[in-house]
């Protein structure tokens, strides 16, 4: 909600992406003793101010690309401590609890940070286009040694995606998954999922398509037959 200094709590989205925001706290002076401003305390920590100047205070988001979910407690309190006698002695207080959230920067939570694919030989077989993290290729390529055999996909995702799927099976990002039978036209689908209940309720997810042939597979390569008039003719 919009502020309102006799409320406690409030809600404050920050867009994906930010590190830093500031916040500007302006207390209403006229309610105090000109010579004794209110002391102001965030997350428990005083903040020190003088009344001549905007008092701000900048807060460090996570620096990573995950979702964020803080609450930054702000205490205005009666800088002349006390009221009362014994244990009924209380000090004059207001909190605000200001709740940040951020979502997470969806397509880099969901890009693969690593793939690694190993043939039926047992050798790394390279990609086409050449792969690296953060590229943008989603379409790979790989030449079988052989007509036939076993492939293991080892695929790591980012720490905040919630799953890693191959061909639609549930995977261990830990683990090695194999794919039996690879030819020549066979493809293999990995995603990275990420599915939060205030985030994004239903899965959203990134796929990558890995492609196989062998190398005396020639059915990508299209073929053209030309003959010029001086040359004949076909009947």
């Amino acid at each position: 909600p919009s502020f309102d200094p006799n409320e406690e709590s409030f809600e404050l989205r920050v867009d994906a992406g930010e590190r830093n925001l500031t916040l500007t706290i302006v207390p209403d002076l006229s309610k105090y003793n000109p010579q004794f401003c209110p002391t102001i305390e965030v997350d428990g920590k005083p903040l020190h101010f003088s009344p001549l100047d905007q008092l701000t205070y900048d807060v460090e988001l996570d620096q990573d690309i995950g979702p964020v979910d803080r609450t930054l407690r702000i205490r205005l309190s009666d800088p002349s401590g006390p009221h009362g006698f014994g244990p009924l002695a209380q000090t004059k207080a207001h909190e605000y609890a200001v709740r940040i959230l951020q979502a997470p920067e969806f397509q880099r939570v969901m890009a693969l940070q690593d793939l690694s694919v190993v043939g039926p030989g047992g050798s790394e077989l390279p990609p086409s286009p050449r792969w690296v993290r953060g590229s943008a290729d989603h379409e790979l390529t790989y030449v079988l040694p052989d007509a036939q055999g076993d492939v293991k996909i080892k695929a790591v995702c980012s720490k905040h995606a919630t799953a890693l799927r191959i061909d639609g099976h549930l995977v261990d990002g830990h683990d090695a998954y194999e794919v039996p039978a690879v030819h020549s036209g066979s493809k293999v689908v990995v995603q990275c999922e990420y599915k939060d209940e205030m985030w994004a309720p239903v899965a959203l997810f990134q796929a990558y398509t890995l492609g196989f042939r062998t190398s005396l597979d020639f059915s990508h390569i299209g073929f053209s037959l030309g003959l010029s008039q001086r040359g004949g003719y076909c009947a």
